[in-house]
């Protein structure tokens, strides 16, 4: 089992790493979950993308945060894969896409991904010349 642990994020600037927040509510059910207490909890999912590019990105990212509504996404990228960890009023289809969870354990394809990548590497390649 692939576990990954979210736990900071930075700024290619050189601040400071600061931790990622996935909110109190949620904090208590992962920490007993990856200390093997309960199950891994229902209002959440972890899913993998892999790219779909024969040379995607070579570049990493910090692991960031979004909100989408009701649901916080936490994700980072490595060449060829986005990992992200969901938390919040899942749908159906977003539990099934959990590799934890769904009976078929999938990885996702992700057509356009490499577009995101190249776009957050190359505004913090831009941010850091001004400096």
């Amino acid at each position: 089992m692939l576990i990954v642990r979210f736990n900071h994020s930075g700024s290619a600037t050189g601040g400071v790493a600061e931790p990622i927040r996935v909110g109190s509510e949620y904090q208590e059910e992962l920490r007993r979950y990856l200390v093997g207490e309960v199950e891994f909890p229902e209002n959440a999912a972890c899913v993998i993308y892999i790219s779909t590019s024969q040379t995607p990105p070579l570049s990493a990212g910090y692991p960031d945060s979004l909100q989408d509504g009701s649901v916080s996404i936490h994700r980072f990228y490595v060449p060829g894969v986005w990992f992200l960890l969901v938390f919040g009023d899942l749908t159906d289809d977003q539990r099934k896409m959990c590799i934890l969870r769904s009976v078929n354990h999938p990885l996702c394809l992700l057509v356009h991904g490499d577009a995101l990548a190249h776009s957050i590497c190359f505004n913090l390649s831009m941010t850091n010349k001004q400096l």
